[in-house]
């Protein structure tokens, strides 16, 4: 009896097809992560650790030169009412004086309080920097986050698809198996009933 040729192993469709999936899923992977925020955090930064220190120029302030013209002004129009309001020479003189310096003693009130204004300024438009840069770094990490998780969800589907392949391929490896167990147990068996019937039929020629 000619030997049976032997079956070569062909997947199913279903592990084929499961095989497609797993490869079609691997070329949608996410690319590398690009942040849409790092330039402006890198900005915010740089301004923050280049911002100069706190200086006040007092002259150079508007207001105050405003303030100070006037409380000139004052003082002069103080110490002339003061020198032709009958007081004695000597006398006059000294009032006239303490009359001028109280009216610049206010405008040392008023410079103390612009370099007060200056100094918040200076201390509320630092804290707005500040700001800025951690919400622009929370915004960095949510959108970094929510790639994190695009990924990983995509690794763990990548992980069941080859997996679902691999378990479809080694079933169909053991389906192959066992078929050719049985193909094997059947030619034995076949040669075994074509050699006890070839033996009968011997048997009774000679008989």
């Amino acid at each position: 009896m000619a030997e049976k040729e032997k079956k070569e192993y062909t997947p199913s469709a279903q592990t084929d097809q499961a095989r497609q999936d797993a490869l079609d899923h691997g070329s949608r992977k996410p690319g590398a992560y690009v942040s849409k925020w790092q330039q402006m955090l890198d900005a915010a930064m740089e301004k923050i650790l280049n911002r100069e220190k706190f200086s006040y120029d007092l002259n150079g302030d508007a207001l105050y030169r405003q303030y100070k013209d006037q409380a000139v002004k004052n003082g002069r129009l103080s110490m002339l009412d003061t020198l032709t309001g009958g007081y004695g020479s000597s006398y006059g003189q000294t009032a006239a004086q303490q009359s001028y310096q109280r009216s610049m003693d206010g405008l040392t009130d008023r410079a103390a309080a612009l370099y007060d204004r200056a100094r918040e300024n200076y201390d509320r438009e630092g804290e707005q920097e500040r700001s800025r840069y951690n919400l622009l770094k929370q915004r960095e990490s949510s959108s970094r986050s929510a790639y994190d998780r695009e990924l990983s969800a995509w690794e763990a589907e990548n992980q069941r698809l080859w997996q679902r392949y691999d378990s479809l391929r080694q079933q169909d490896y053991q389906s192959y198996r066992d078929q050719i167990a049985d193909e094997q147990w059947q030619a034995q068996f076949e040669e075994a009933q074509r050699q006890f019937n070839e033996d009968l039929r011997k048997n009774k020629k000679y008989r």
